[in-house]
């Protein structure tokens, strides 16, 4: 392998390209392999148990009111000056300035 060049390794039961090369599995492939599916299983465990709470559901409820609300908040104080002198308030202002980043112009 030259300097440039970076190795992929890829757990897999066939061959994903044709050109790739089968290894030995490692004590690392074995862990990644395994936690991974484990990752998965105590995430849904851990937000089950969350969720099943009633104290939990209005906590969680709550947070995502003052999230929202917040989020609303900062969207309703951007303002954008356009090339013409005019002002553009709140989420006018804000879809107008991402158009224009996505557009690839300069604000």
């Amino acid at each position: 392998m030259e300097e440039d060049e970076a190795a992929l390794r890829i757990i897999s039961s066939n061959k994903p390209i044709e050109n790739a090369v089968e290894t030995k599995a490692t004590l690392e492939d074995l862990f990644l392999d395994y936690f991974d599916e484990m990752g998965k299983k105590t995430v849904k465990y851990e937000i089950k148990k969350i969720i099943v709470k009633p104290v939990n559901r209005i906590v969680l409820f709550i947070t995502t009111m003052i999230v929202i609300v917040f989020a609303l908040l900062a969207v309703n104080d951007v303002s954008y000056i356009k090339n013409d002198g005019t002002t553009v308030h709140g989420y006018s202002a804000a879809k107008e300035l991402t158009e224009k980043r996505t557009n690839g112009r300069e604000i």
